[in-house]
């Protein structure tokens, strides 16, 4: 009803102050003396909020021919006067249903930008990539992410979530890492010498525009995880019948992918979708970039989509014997490098799991 609090602190002492007793209306009787102290305000003050209050009709009064409020028996009947709490409580249905709108539209404006928070970090993420290790232009992508970003109301604010806006969001973000995951292959290498992954990037120079090779290096300290001795070779080829990708096998065996908003028909959607559900997992960004350089997106995809619903199907049991899920995708991105593990045959492990 967007009352003010002055007539909030009022109208809820009216109705602390009840205790029912049997009576048939519920009415109250308290001195405005008392209502002055329990609200901190003066007599005045309560007298003319609790007429604003009458004249609102959430509450009725019970005069008596003194004017003063009290309960008092006639011939065997009791009989109370002061405000009559009766329209308040007619209305508790109305109440009820508008308590419960507005609770489902917050709830809904926090989804609404919770996955714009998703989409805002993964877009964030792939313009910073392409902007250093891409010869492909972003420009396109990061003029529509300031758009959005100009156009996202913030969390304590009370501008309104509209599902256009959440659509936009979702499709710049299908846009990013679609041209992220074009690029990803031909981007990164690992240099089999040293721990540190290079980037190759075709960039104008700043003299005559010409276009002249740059190479830059992006650290990444696998040192302390990984001895360099177990740093996967980029140029090892995998057998197509050892990791090849079967898009209804994955999908059947890892329902959790279904938590993606969007259908899964390419291997493209696959990424996408892993990278929306990377966050879930609680892996780091270098587990992803690790996957990327040694057994390309599609099959990292894949393996975090799987070591996910691994850790689904794990808390589901009540086991919670994964303790440590980024470590969980990182040793399957590795296995599957070193020609240890299949990801078909987990998969079908899976399948069958829950077939029996």
């Amino acid at each position: 009803m967007q009352l003010p609090a002055s007539q909030r602190l009022v109208l809820m002492e009216l109705a602390v102050t009840h205790a029912p007793k049997g009576e048939g209306a519920p009415v109250v009787f308290p001195s405005n003396q008392r209502l002055s102290k329990k609200c901190g305000t003066s007599d005045r003050n309560v007298r003319r909020i609790a007429a604003e209050l009458v004249k609102l009709g959430l509450i009725h009064r019970r005069t008596s021919a003194n004017g003063k409020r009290f309960r008092t028996n006639v011939d065997g009947v009791q009989v109370t006067y002061g405000f009559d709490l009766s329209p308040l409580l007619a209305r508790k249905a109305e109440f009820a249903h508008l308590i419960a709108e507005r609770e489902a539209a917050a709830k809904a404006r926090r989804h609404a930008l919770d996955l714009i928070t998703i989409s805002r970090r993964q877009v964030k993420e792939a313009i910073e990539w392409l902007t250093h290790h891409s010869v492909v232009s972003s420009n396109e992508i990061n003029s529509r992410f300031r758009a959005l970003i100009d156009n996202t109301p913030s969390r304590t604010g009370k501008g309104a979530v509209t599902p256009d806006l959440v659509d936009a969001w979702a499709q710049l973000t299908r846009d990013a890492l679609s041209l992220f995951a074009s690029q990803d292959q031909q981007a990164l290498s690992v240099d089999e010498k040293s721990t540190t992954i290079e980037a190759f990037t075709v960039e104008e120079s700043a003299c005559d525009g010409q276009s002249v090779r740059h190479i830059e290096l992006e650290t990444t300290d696998l040192s302390n995880e990984v001895s360099k001795k177990e740093v996967p070779r980029a140029s090892r080829s995998l057998r197509r019948d050892e990791n090849e990708i079967d898009l209804k096998l994955v999908l059947a065996a890892c329902p959790v992918v279904s938590n993606y908003q969007y259908p899964i028909r390419s291997a493209q959607d696959l990424v996408a979708a892993a990278t929306y559900l990377l966050s879930w997992l609680g892996a780091s960004k270098e587990v992803w970039l690790e996957g990327l350089s040694t057994i390309g997106a599609p099959l990292t995809a894949v393996a975090t989509i799987y070591a996910l619903q691994r850790l689904d199907d794990d808390v589901s049991q009540g086991a919670n014997s994964i303790s440590n899920p980024g470590g969980l995708l990182r040793s399957i991105i590795r296995g599957v490098a070193a020609g240890k593990v299949s990801l078909p045959i987990d998969l079908k492990r899976l399948c069958a799991k829950r077939i029996q």
